[in-house]
């Protein structure tokens, strides 16, 4: 909702070029969390077992190594994504767009790594004990704030990298709340700042998997736009982006209807056995899908005439093909989201991990070759790579029912 508001006056404030920068600008912030490493899932996975045992003991100890790892992600690895900026804004340089401002913008940017870190850390936190209204309160009030902060700095005239910075410290904001709602939580179950050894090592084998998982996702919905930008510049790029976030809203609903099956598949695997989790994955699977199929038949027919009432007929007309495509793959894409979290939530994430690296280098080989060959188009279309993760849940349903039929062996 937030993004069918703003865009329009982002795009007509900053030009398509300038909105083109912006949107580099928070898709490397974006690429960053490449580095969070899958922690959050592990993170929120002991807190929930931690919980479930009453042991107050090792939940400080939990929270606490998750916290260290995450400020010390954040610390490490922003100084050399400043730096680098430098390096890499010429590539996405134009006749309208100097190497200078690219460079600038992503320098800005940079600076929001630590604090994108440390709300991944406190949102784990209500994850793991399975309260989702914050999350979801925090998540959009994030990305509320960063299209207000770009607004504003807009308004008053700024250039874009302050319109970036505008974003960027608007998410500081969004952090600093995240912390604030995990704290109270955690204070209300008895934790206390203790850190242990024994702690990081538990999360280790997990974090392994959903480590490859986050790397694999986020590296695909960072180099996409890195590639398309370069191939065909920071103009289509902003279609592109565009498209592309109108099209993943699908995948993003999913996803968040299916989340709860990763503490729910934990607990049924434990009462009733891998028989009732398969009955769960399909009836998740077959619901997901025919929303996703009626989502994607309005969106084809409704397509072009909501984007020439929302950014205008010229934008429209370059955009509307590719988001017609987009938004059939990511309906498709979209049916994997239950056979994900429950993959994570018995216990077996490294499908998870083999999809998201396998899937996202295909996709990104794919935009390479059909947006050279077909444009903006191309690009959309080669987001289809991905469908190499709908072998999640087929092999989801065979292992449970070999594991079903093993226990009624047994």
């Amino acid at each position: 909702m937030f993004l069918f508001v703003f865009t329009p006056l982002l795009i007509r404030g900053m030009g398509t070029s300038g909105y083109g920068v912006w949107a580099l600008a928070l898709s490397t912030l974006g690429f960053m969390g490449v580095f969070e490493l899958g922690l959050g899932t592990a993170l929120a996975k002991f807190i929930a077992e931690d919980i479930a045992r009453s042991d107050t003991e090792a939940l400080s100890r939990t929270v606490t190594g998750g916290a260290v790892m995450y400020l010390s992600i954040g610390v490490v690895l922003t100084v050399p994504v400043f730096l680098g900026a430098s390096w890499l804004s010429p590539h996405f340089a134009s006749d309208d767009v100097a190497s200078e401002v690219i460079g600038s913008a992503l320098r800005v940017a940079s600076l929001g790594f630590v604090p994108q870190m440390l709300r991944s850390g406190a949102l784990a936190v209500p994850m793991g004990m399975q309260r989702f209204r914050p999350i979801l309160v925090l998540s959009n009030l994030h990305s509320l704030a960063t299209l207000v902060g770009a607004l504003l700095v807009m308004t008053l005239g700024g250039t874009i990298p302050q319109i970036v910075a505008g974003s960027v410290g608007a998410q500081l904001l969004v952090s600093l709340a995240a912390l604030l709602v995990a704290g109270s939580m955690l204070r209300n179950a008895g934790a206390e700042v203790r850190f242990s050894m024994q702690a990081l090592r538990k999360m280790r084998g997990f974090l392994f998997f959903t480590s490859t998982t986050g790397i694999g996702t986020t590296l695909f919905t960072w180099l996409d736009r890195l590639i398309v930008g370069a191939i065909l510049g920071v103009a289509q790029l902003a279609i592109y982006s565009v498209a592309t976030s109108l099209a993943v809203k699908i995948l993003h609903l999913a996803d968040h209807w299916s989340r709860p099956l990763m503490p729910a598949s934990s607990a049924v695997m434990v009462k009733e056995g891998p028989r009732a989790v398969g009955s769960l994955l399909k009836g998740y699977t077959l619901r997901v899908a025919l929303a996703a199929i009626a989502v994607a038949g309005a969106g084809w027919f409704l397509a072009e005439p909501f984007l020439e009432l929302w950014v205008g007929p010229g934008f429209a007309g370059q955009a509307a093909d590719a988001l017609r495509i987009l938004i059939v793959v990511y309906a498709v894409i979209a049916t994997n989201a239950p056979a994900y979290h429950v993959a994570n939530g018995v216990g077996v994430p490294w499908i998870c991990a083999l999809g998201a690296v396998v899937g996202g280098l295909s996709a990104l080989a794919l935009i390479a070759v059909l947006a050279d060959a077909a444009h903006i188009e191309g690009a959309a279309l080669g987001n289809a790579g991905y469908f190499l993760t709908l072998l999640i849940p087929w092999y989801m349903v065979k292992r449970l029912g070999r594991e079903a039929r093993a226990a009624g062996a047994s």
